[in-house]
């Protein structure tokens, strides 16, 4: 098992992304349970989200404008949908990038988060609300999270799953991310996607002394995916 393995991980490539995201869409389900459970308001429910793998591990997805691979894709559904585990989902779609290394040597390190930066770009290059993106790296049982800012990146510290505090730091992370606002998870709130316009409308101020104001609006013209 991926949680209890010490060291570098002795499964195949395939079964450690499987082990990993089945982990992460366990966690979905109680996080879905928990949202249904209390007694929040319809405002507060409607912020909540379900934060679910995609069906398909180390794949391509349809939007990318390279031959690169992800592991696995992180996406939002809504908190009372029916989890299934959508297919190859878009780069316009992902909410985050898993990379995952069966080692955790200094170069397999340092290859996931290369590998991490590219995907990283594509999803700036089709999201055009996203202010910041959210990526994981997983080396044998240790997970690190990057904050890919527009002039630094941060990272967490290891959390290894194969300890109690590391596996509830985890969980307590895709939780979080479940319930938190959609301006926390990097997005951009004056700027909406209009996919039967096939276009964004960005919420611009009236004038420079009253950034409250509801303003104008105009549109991006961008093709939708």
């Amino acid at each position: 098992m991926w949680t209890t393995t010490k060291g570098a991980y002795a499964g195949s490539d395939n079964d450690m992304y499987i082990a990993i995201k089945s982990f992460i869409a366990y966690v979905a389900h109680f996080v879905k349970g928990g949202i249904q459970s209390r007694n929040l308001s319809a405002e507060a429910r409607q912020g909540c989200r379900l934060l679910l793998p995609g069906q398909n591990v180390n794949y391509k997805p349809e939007d990318s404008d390279d031959s690169t691979c992800i592991d696995i894709g992180l996406v939002a559904s809504k908190h009372d949908a029916v989890i299934e585990l959508c297919i190859k989902p878009s780069y316009y779609r992902l909410r985050a990038v898993v990379e995952a290394k069966k080692g955790k040597k200094e170069g397999d390190l340092y290859d996931a988060f290369a590998q991490l930066c590219e995907y990283t770009r594509q999803m700036y290059a089709v999201q055009h609300n996203l202010r910041t993106v959210l990526g994981f790296t997983v080396c044998a049982s240790d997970i690190w999270i990057y904050h890919f800012g527009h002039s630094k990146t941060v990272a967490s510290e290891p959390m290894d799953v194969t300890s109690p505090n590391g596996r509830r730091a985890f969980v307590e992370l895709l939780v979080n991310m479940s319930l938190c606002d959609d301006s926390q998870l990097s997005c951009d709130p004056t700027m909406q996607h209009l996919p039967e316009l096939r276009c964004w409308q960005i919420d611009c101020p009236d004038n420079s002394d009253d950034s409250s104001s509801s303003g104008v609006r105009s549109n991006l013209a961008h093709k939708a995916n």
